[in-house]
């Protein structure tokens, strides 16, 4: 039985995917297989550790590092405990991590290997308790691979509303500082609900997806693959002859990109030879597409492209197409449910449409 709607914190959402989807694939990272039992398992040894470590309800933890499967268990057992995610671009530069982890006050670290040596100054003057690096041990760091291989005690759901903070992303900061955007755990599960709904997604789905994990439309992904039960194939950056790879190998549904993404695989040489007769429809967001492109990629993909537009400052989607609805090239689409939309006249501020 469906239970999406009785969720009332991301913790639940690794229990409640092992529940009701058990040994399906859930998650497929560089040839490496997770069914949602597996991964509620490796959430459940992280949050216990984290705890033992003295993470605790309401703390913030940064999370920092690239698309893994790491950091899809990582940012689950954040919220198993109680703590707040904050999950962070990792090209923002040390000093702009130092900015945001003091803003928001974060307790730990977790990042990977190759980032420990830019931070380590933030332990050392005493800003965060410690630091956990995916991967074996690093010097000032402590070992990720020790904390998902077993967990130190069974804990207890905690104690956390639907309209609690579940995570403070980070705005690029193009006008000045990154500003830190709240968003409770309702805001992020209806979000990634009411986004899998609107096109459709399900558990017959497999979606390809080098979309970066800290950003809001890579969140929806992620977190639709644990509401719906999609198999997500999880790229740790967007590698176009690699795409066309693993869309033929896992009989891929749905691809999701930013329009970059789109012109440098039509313009591939491994493009013609390509077989992605799997894919059922696209989805782009992230920039504004020029219609003209957005034919030529539904010509060349023979699918549906469909548009999406969102923010971080609401966890994800503010509107799209329905995929089973008029799919208006140039367009952003319809507000999704729960989300209000309007357009106005800046000179006047006037509305002119609804």
């Amino acid at each position: 039985m469906n239970e999406v709607n009785i969720l009332d914190h991301l913790g639940q959402l690794p229990n409640f995917a092992a529940k009701n989807f058990g040994n399906k694939e859930a998650l497929n990272f560089e040839n490496r297989s997770f069914s949602f039992i597996e991964i509620n398992s490796l959430v459940e040894n992280l949050a216990s550790n984290l705890k033992t470590l003295g993470i605790k309800e309401k703390d913030v933890i940064t999370l920092y590092a690239s698309n893994s499967w790491e950091w899809i268990i990582s940012y689950f057992a954040i919220a198993r405990v109680g703590a707040v995610i904050n999950p962070v671009n990792t090209m923002l530069t040390p000093t702009e991590i130092k900015y945001v982890v003091n803003d928001c006050k974060a307790k730990a670290i977790i990042t990977s290997s190759e980032k420990v040596s830019q931070i380590t100054d933030l332990k050392e003057e005493g800003q965060i308790n410690f630091i956990i690096s995916f991967g074996d041990t690093i010097e000032g760091s402590i070992s990720f691979n020790d904390l998902v291989s077993k967990r130190t005690s069974e804990i207890d759901m905690p104690n956390v509303s639907s309209e609690d903070l579940s995570t403070i992303g980070y705005t690029s900061g193009t006008t000045g500082h990154p500003k830190g955007a709240m968003q409770s755990h309702r805001a992020v599960i209806l979000n990634g609900s009411m986004t899998s709904q609107m096109h459709m997604r399900n558990n017959k789905d497999i979606v390809i997806s080098a979309l970066p994990c800290p950003h809001v439309y890579g969140n929806v992904v992620m977190t639709g693959m644990m509401m719906f039960g999609t198999k997500l194939v999880l790229h740790r950056v967007f590698d176009a002859s690699s795409i066309f790879k693993d869309i033929k190998k896992h009989k891929a549904t749905i691809f999701d990109g930013v329009p970059t993404m789109f012109m440098y695989m039509i313009d591939h040489p491994d493009f013609e030879k390509a077989n992605l007769k799997s894919l059922t429809r696209c989805y782009v967001g992230g920039q504004t597409m020029p219609v003209a492109i957005m034919e030529n990629v539904e010509k060349k993909f023979k699918v549906p492209l469909i548009e999406l537009w969102g923010m971080t400052e609401i966890a994800g989607l503010g509107s799209t197409h329905p995929l089973y609805g008029k799919n208006k090239h140039g367009s952003i689409g319809c507000a999704l449910p729960f989300c209000e939309l309007k357009i106005v006249d800046v000179d006047n501020v006037k509305i002119i449409c609804l």
